[in-house]
């Protein structure tokens, strides 16, 4: 399942969940950015 993050307003990915750890942990996103699975239809 690839996941899409929207962050200042651009979108990126789909990443995996392990890409998306990787990039949690070093800062590249944030917790309080937006994140969309594949085939979801909400930001969250």
């Amino acid at each position: 399942v690839g996941i899409h993050v929207s962050k200042d307003g651009q979108q990126y990915g789909p990443y995996s969940l392990e890409e998306l750890k990787s990039y949690l942990e070093s800062g590249q996103f944030a917790e309080n950015d937006f994140g969309l699975s594949e085939g979801g239809t909400e930001w969250q």
